[in-house]
């Protein structure tokens, strides 16, 4: 037999638990709108390839060998329209964008030797940034 105070705690029990759970979803999961792309691409110096346009948050580069990578976005899938500057690393660049334009992600070679390039890019509601 369940005592009244056991009855009356009951529903605030049940009330709290869904409040938790609701508000952990909330926040500790990922935006269902948020995207990720990956390629590659055998580039020439200073070369340049780009993927799937998107409202893009992010465009990012790499290349294991630690060469000279850059990181862009374009309006076209042409290095020659890009849209703000180029972002450089060693190994690792990441571009990041602040506005919501649909763009092309774009990955450079910014050495003189011909390699694989691999290029990642981030776009939709909620998606992750550099």
């Amino acid at each position: 037999m369940t005592s009244p105070r056991t009855r009356r705690r009951a529903p605030l029990t049940v009330a709290l638990a869904t409040l938790l759970a609701t508000g952990a979803t909330a926040v500790g999961a990922p935006a269902a709108n948020a995207a990720t792309d990956s390629w590659s691409c055998w580039l020439g110096a200073s070369s340049a390839c780009s993927y799937d346009r998107h409202t893009l948050r992010s465009a990012r580069g790499s290349n294991p060998d630690n060469r000279k990578v850059g990181a862009g976005a374009s309006t076209s899938t042409s290095q020659n329209q890009l849209y703000g500057d180029w972002s450089w690393g060693f190994g690792y660049a990441c571009k990041f964008l602040y506005a919501d334009r649909v763009l092309y992600p774009l990955i450079k070679n910014g050495g003189s030797t011909t390699a694989t390039f691999y290029g990642s890019s981030t776009y939709g509601s909620g998606a992750a940034s550099c």
